[in-house]
């Protein structure tokens, strides 16, 4: 993390490099681009947190107290949020719990979008779609998460949510952005 607590406005304007803030329960600040590879790209800290896009949404974690290991969404040419009416859809996602256990979850999903409202990022007010996720996961109940995304690109720019069951909450936006 380049800074913790809640303003990590004026760190991004100072750092020209691709950023995100980022907010976990432990964790909080801007985090730097590390590297990208096809559509994925690798958001690393110092103090041990890393998260993996792919196509711009949470791919997997590490350095929480739980980790996702990867999320695919089976059956799908793109992700939910690249598509501009997106059905209901399928959801894996693989979860290391503390104590090194792997679960596989299994999930039905939704996403519902309305209008653009206008949404506060660190560098810039933005007017995007608000777009809601639930997923029913398969005999462990049900996680929710916002998205907000460019209405025209569906590049996403936010993420607020819980991304599977028991799981912490994660939250981050797009400080500069690397597409």
């Amino acid at each position: 993390m380049v800074s913790g607590g809640p303003d990590v406005s004026s760190h991004a304007e100072e750092i020209p490099y691709a950023s995100l803030a980022v907010e976990t329960q432990d964790h909080q600040g801007l985090v730097i681009l590390g590297a990208t590879s096809n559509e994925h790209t690798y958001w690393p800290s110092a103090e041990g947190l890393s998260l993996q896009l792919r196509d711009g949404g949470l791919f997997a974690t590490s350095g929480l107290e739980q980790d996702l290991l990867g999320t695919h969404h089976p059956g799908a040419d793109s992700p939910p949020w690249r598509q501009t009416t997106p059905d209901t859809y399928r959801v894996e996602r693989h979860v290391r719990g503390p104590t090194g256990t792997v679960v596989r979850h299994v999930g039905e999903g939704t996403l519902e979008c309305g209008t653009r409202t206008s949404r506060d990022l660190p560098l810039a007010t933005l007017e995007l779609e608000r777009c809601r996720e639930r997923i029913d996961w398969e005999g462990a109940g049900t996680t929710r998460a916002d998205f907000w995304r460019d209405p025209e690109t569906l590049d996403l720019w936010a993420y607020d949510g819980q991304a599977w069951p028991d799981g912490p909450s994660i939250a981050w936006q797009v400080a500069r952005p690397w597409w």
